[in-house]
């Protein structure tokens, strides 16, 4: 293999300092001067120089310090193979968005276009780094709404890549309602991603549409009111709970209780409403944390509370 590759840099029109940096630190390059008789336009002075300078720095491990040399090698002489090393560069400082951008845009660049062995290599490293965004496609109502992903404003007719966490998205147009929701992206996700507006105030957030706007401050009060009822049922609980201890050993010079069933159904009753009022609680505080401002994506349920039970249904 490595007789191979001494060969193969004999052999290149440019030697060993070729203008492609290696598929891995590890490859040699192949020649990137034009065929003959190929059409595409002549060079300008500087760009040997910057990419060969990038090919050193590749070889050596500077990633950033090859891509900045990649880059300005493209702005003068925009090409497959610039922007080939560019995507390399950013594949192995694990930008991954812009590793794919660029790897795209290798393959199908008609200026200096790759070599089938180039292709290929482009093609392996563009499919690991795919692992590792999510891409999305935009389904925006109403048209010409302005859509911003952790603050940057985005092209909704294009595709949406991201990379792994967490993005903040901030949708907004006039007549309706500022949109605010999360994306968790966990790499590997290609699906569409629907961004609705709800007619209302321009600006304006009505319940649901703010990760902690008004919305979430109703199912937080809802919650209370419930942690309070809760709180009341425990103590009707222990009433009860007494008062049938003091049937079953009555105090001196008092009779035995003749309605031990009656105060037996509302202990019973207590405990129901006990746990019927924390379980709807605990359900409007999820509601409230989860509440992302997405009438689609919106998580729903009711709990009702019964004797020593809770029946919960709902939408999750």
């Amino acid at each position: 293999m490595l007789v191979a590759v001494l060969l193969l840099l004999a052999l290149s029109p440019t030697g060993a300092m070729a203008q492609e940096p290696p598929a891995t630190a590890q490859e040699a390059t192949q020649g990137a001067a034009p065929a003959a008789g190929s059409s595409d336009p002549e060079e300008p002075p500087e760009y040997r120089e910057l990419v060969d300078d990038a090919v050193v720095q590749f070889r050596a491990g500077r990633y950033a310090e090859a891509r900045a040399l990649f880059i300005r090698a493209h702005d003068v002489f925009p090409n497959a193979r610039t922007a080939r090393g560019i995507g390399l560069c950013a594949y192995e400082l694990r930008e991954y968005v812009h590793a794919v951008n660029k790897l795209e845009l290798a393959l199908t660049h008609e200026v200096r276009p790759l070599t089938d062995a180039m292709r290929a290599r482009v093609e392996q490293v563009l499919e690991d780094a795919q692992q590792f965004v999510a891409v999305y496609t935009l389904e925006v109502q109403p048209a010409g709404a302005e859509v911003l992903v952790d603050g940057m404003s985005v092209d909704v007719e294009a595709q949406l890549t991201l990379p792994i966490g967490t993005h903040d998205l901030e949708a907004d147009h006039p007549g309706y309602r500022t949109l605010h929701r999360q994306i968790v992206v966990r790499g590997g996700e290609r699906e569409s991603l629907a961004v609705a507006l709800r007619a209302g105030p321009s600006g304006g957030q009505g319940p649901g549409d703010g990760a902690s706007g008004g919305g979430s401050a109703w199912w937080y009060v809802g919650a209370g009111v419930a942690a309070v009822g809760a709180g009341a049922g425990v103590a009707w609980w222990i009433s009860r709970e007494g008062a049938l201890s003091d049937c079953g050993s009555p105090p001196e010079g008092f009779a035995p209780c003749d309605n031990r069933e009656v105060i037996e159904t509302e202990r019973n009753i207590a405990i129901g409403f006990t746990v019927g009022a924390a379980a709807v609680a605990g359900t409007l505080l999820v509601l409230g944390l989860t509440d992302t401002g997405s009438s689609d994506d919106r998580v729903s349920a009711t709990c009702t509370p019964g004797f020593g039970a809770v029946i919960c249904s709902g939408r999750f």
